[in-house]
């Protein structure tokens, strides 16, 4: 069996349960504002007031899903926390960075991340021997193993069989289902094949689609690094434009097929096996990284307003252009890309085609500023932390 990815086990799982209310309420230092309920997909689902860091919310938990609580935060600090939501009262306590509790899905979580992050510190620790990061290793082995015969009744156990999938043998994955399914769960898993390759094995296709059906604009991004903390995992964080018109040619095709309309974002991945691109998904959305399209020259608020609001019949439009987009410092950016692509880098940089989605000269104040610096300051303290360097 070819190693699979879990990819829909943990979002809706419904084990059964005596009472289905949900209390999540929380004391978060120096927090002030609205907080919301967001959905694994970013919906918001609620709001609080806080009140000196105090909130709450309560309602119906139709089954176990993944939630997160967070600011919108157009002026001030991020802020967003994931959890679980499941019967019974939950609680955020402490600092923004705390972990949710009272539940059993959450403790286990928050056990499970204090026991890998020391893990974690000792694995990097410079005076760390080799010998010894081997044992470390397989101490993380053991510990993920046990968490999940532990949790096989609950949400988290399917979220760590999730991440623990690509590594199992197929004896071992088949065995885990059984049990997952013996301790109650009642839906779909959904299985794919784990495609080989780092960060700079993705692509990102963003389009837009006309009200007639016809796609306008196509701007391929080749991916060169994303996000590895836990609350950003996936997220791009550096992208160059390219351009394959083969691959454009088969989504533009597709999406002109179903008369799609509107913005279309493909989440891509080069398999090095057979030389050949495979699509995961299609957001029907502009994606979070989509200034990397505005920075190649194409802003897309010109074809949404020409098609809409004006009317016009606007050209086909695909981006052949090359261009760099990131979300942190050129220095940071070097530190885990690939050696393979830093001459491209390099010559972009050089050429003025570097764009970065906060910096822009026009709105540089003081506070703008130092906006800036903390938000490139954090980058340091999770890529540090939660991404490995290539090592070549």
């Amino acid at each position: 069996m070819k190693k699979i990815l879990i990819l829909a086990a943990a979002a809706a799982c419904c084990m059964g349960c005596t009472s289905n209310r949900f209390v999540v309420r929380g004391d978060i230092r120096d927090f002030a504002g609205t907080l919301y309920l967001y959905d694994a997909n970013g919906t918001k689902l609620d709001s609080a007031v806080t009140d000196n860091g105090r909130f709450r919310f309560e309602g119906v938990c139709e089954g176990p899903a993944i939630r997160y609580i967070g600011n919108d935060a157009p002026d001030g600090e991020l802020f967003a926390q994931m959890f679980f939501l499941e019967p019974g009262t939950i609680r955020f306590e402490g600092d923004r960075e705390a972990y949710a509790t009272g539940t059993p899905a959450n403790d286990a979580r928050r056990a499970f991340a204090e026991r890998g992050s020391e893990l974690l510190e000792r694995y990097h620790a410079p005076e760390t021997t080799d010998a010894e990061r081997e044992k470390i290793e397989h101490e993380f082995e053991k510990m993920s193993k046990q968490e999940l015969e532990e949790n096989r009744d609950n949400i988290f156990g399917l979220a760590l069989l999730a991440q623990m999938a690509p590594a199992m043998s197929s004896e071992e994955l088949l065995a885990a289902l059984d049990e997952v399914y013996a301790a109650g769960y009642p839906g779909k898993m959904i299985l794919q094949e784990f495609i080989p390759g780092d960060d700079s094995y993705m692509r990102v296709l963003t389009n837009y689609s006309d009200t007639r059906g016809r796609v306008k604009l196509m701007c391929l991004g080749h991916v060169l690094l994303e996000e590895h903390s836990p609350h950003g995992i996936g997220n791009h964080a550096v992208i160059i434009t390219e351009h394959d018109e083969g691959l454009c040619g088969k989504i533009r095709g597709m999406l002109e097929d179903i008369g799609y309309v509107g913005f279309s974002n493909f989440d891509i991945k080069y398999d090095q096996r057979d030389g050949k691109y495979k699509a995961f998904e299609i957001n029907t959305r502009q994606g979070r990284s989509n200034y990397y399209v505005t920075g190649s020259g194409h802003n897309i608020a010109r074809y949404l307003v020409g098609d809409l609001v004006e009317g016009k019949d606007l050209p086909l439009t695909v981006v052949e252009s090359h261009s760099l987009w990131r979300m942190l410092p050129r220095r940071l950016a070097f530190r885990f890309i690939p050696k393979r692509y830093h001459q491209e880098l390099r010559d972009l940089i050089r050429a003025g085609a570097d764009r970065h989605s906060m910096e822009y000269r026009p709105d540089y104040t003081a506070k703008r500023i130092w906006r800036i610096w903390k938000n490139h300051i954090g980058c340091y303290v999770r890529f540090n932390k939660y991404c490995k360097r290539p090592e070549g």
